[in-house]
C-alpha cells in the first residue's frame, strides 16, 4: 500500500508534506493534526528564531535604543553578535527608518567581505533582533585612541577600508557615519565595516531616508558623530558621496594622532571649527600624510577627492597588503614601554640605562599575573581618558 494518510490510514491519497516529502494525507484538516508533532522531526522545517536559542555571554556596546550582545547559538555553539533593539525606544526616539534602513543596506552588501555580515533577522513582542557575524579584533579606535597607530599600520588598514568603500558607493550608498569606532578588525587583520543605520541608498530612494527629528521637522542631513561630520551636513543642506569622504579624512587624521582634527567642549565647538578649517597636525606627521589628510578634508564638497581618486594617491597605492597585526593586549603593553623608555632614556644618558629598562621589561613579560595586572590598568586608564569623543547624533 502506497501514500497512507498519516493521520487516519486512508490510502491513495495525493498531498504529502512539501517539506519532507516522507508523510501523505488526504486533506489540510489530517495534515494539520498530524504536523503538530511531526514539525520537530521534519527535516525541512526550521523554526522561528528567537532570544532563547542563544546564550547571552556579554555587552558589547550599548546604544540609544539597543545594544550589542556576544551571544553563542546553544544548538551549534557557534558565536555571534546579536543586536538588540528596543521597540518601545525606537518608537519614541522617531528612529524607524533607521532600522529599516540598516536590514536593506546590509542586505545590499551582503556579499562584501569588508562589510560586517548579516545572518538574519527576528523579533518578538518587545525587541527586535539582528543576528551579525562577531569580529574579535575589536574597532579601529581601540588601536589608535590617544596615541594613534604607526602609520604604516594606518596604511594599511585605510587602503582595505577605502577598497570596501569604493564598492559600497558604487552601488549608490551613502554611510553617513563613517568613524573609527564603526570599523572593526579581525583577528586576521581584516576589515570589517559596520552601522549602517544612518545610510541612504541612492539608487533606491523610495527606501525612507534616516534623520533627526526636532519639534516635528526632520533634519535629513544632518547626521553623524560631530567630530565626523562634513560642513554640509552641519548645515544640514546635503549629504552625499563627499560628505562621507571628509568623514574618511577626518578618520584618517584621528588613526595617526589619536584624536579628531576638530576638537571643542561642545558639539557647537566642534562645529565651529569644522566650519573655519581650525585644526593643526601633530609634529610626528609625516608630509605625504599632511599632504594626503590636507587634499580630502576640504570645505568646497566638489573639491574632495573620490575614493577611487584615493586609492590612487601614493599615500595608499603603496601602502602595504599585509602587516603583521599585533592583540590589543600587546599594543597596550608595548606602548607603556616606549612611553616608559621615552622618560627614563635620553641621548646623553648612558646606553647601559636603556639596556636596563629592556632587561627589567623582558622579565616582567614572562611572568602572567604581573602582566595581567597591568594590562588590567591600562585599560582602566584608558576607559577613564580615552573614552570616544562623542556618540552619534
Amino acid at each position: 500500500m502506497e501514500n497512507i494518510c498519516a493521520t487516519c490510514g486512508k490510502e491513495n491519497v495525493p498531498n504529502r508534506c512539501s517539506l519532507c516529502h516522507k508523510f501523505y494525507y488526504c486533506d489540510q484538516k489530517c495534515q494539520g493534526k498530524h504536523w503538530k508533532t511531526h514539525k520537530w522531526t521534519c527535516e525541512g522545517y526550521h523554526p522561528p528564531r528567537s532570544a532563547d536559542d542563544f546564550q547571552f555571554l556579554e555587552i558589547l556596546g550599548i546604544g540609544n535604543f539597543s545594544e550589542i550582545i556576544h551571544v553563542e547559538e546553544r544548538r551549534t555553539g557557534k558565536q555571534y553578535a546579536l543586536k538588540k533593539v528596543n521597540k518601545q525606544k525606537v518608537t519614541q526616539l522617531r528612529k524607524q527608518a533607521d532600522i529599516l534602513m540598516e536590514k536593506h543596506v546590509m542586505n545590499r552588501l551582503k556579499d562584501l567581505e569588508g562589510v560586517v555580515h548579516l545572518y538574519e533577522c527576528f523579533k518578538d513582542s518587545m525587541d527586535l533582533y539582528f543576528l551579525y557575524e562577531r569580529v574579535e579584533g575589536g574597532e579601529i579606535w581601540d588601536r589608535c585612541k590617544i596615541f594613534g597607530m604607526p602609520e604604516i599600520q594606518m596604511r594599511y588598514f585605510l587602503r582595505q577600508f577605502l577598497e570596501t568603500m569604493k564598492e559600497v558607493h558604487a552601488r549608490g550608498i551613502v554611510h553617513r557615519d563613517i568613524k573609527t569606532e564603526n570599523v572593526l578588525i579581525t583577528n586576521e587583520g581584516k576589515i570589517k565595516i559596520i552601522d549602517f543605520g544612518t545610510a541612504k541608498d541612492l539608487e533606491h530612494p523610495e527606501v525612507e531616508v534616516p534623520g533627526n527629528s526636532m519639534r516635528k521637522k526632520k533634519f535629513e542631513n544632518f547626521v553623524g558623530t560631530p567630530h565626523f561630520m562634513a560642513p554640509e551636513c552641519i548645515k544640514n543642506k546635503d549629504s552625499s558621496f563627499k560628505s562621507d569622504m571628509w568623514s574618511i579624512g577626518c578618520m584618517a587624521y584621528y588613526m595617526l594622532a589619536g584624536y579628531p582634527p576638530f576638537q571643542g567642549g561642545s558639539d557647537y565647538l566642534i562645529f565651529t571649527k569644522a566650519l573655519e578649517l581650525n585644526y593643526s597636525f601633530p609634529s610626528h606627521f609625516s608630509e605625504n600624510a599632511i599632504s594626503f589628510i590636507q587634499g580630502i578634508i576640504k570645505l568646497i564638497p566638489e573639491e574632495r577627492p573620490s575614493v577611487d581618486d584615493l586609492l590612487k594617491h601614493q599615500f595608499i597605492s603603496e601602502a602595504p597588503t599585509k602587516y603583521p597585526i599585533a592583540s590589543l593586549r600587546d599594543i597596550a603593553l608595548e606602548t607603556i614601554k616606549d612611553d616608559l623608555t621615552k622618560k627614563f632614556t635620553h641621548d646623553n644618558y648612558e646606553e647601559g640605562l636603556k639596556n636596563t629598562f629592556d632587561k627589567f621589561w623582558e622579565k616582567l613579560g614572562r611572568v602572567d599575573t604581573r602582566l595581567q595586572e597591568l594590562y588590567d590598568r591600562l585599560k582602566h586608564f584608558f576607559s577613564r581618558e580615552g573614552a570616544p569623543p562623542n556618540q552619534g547624533v
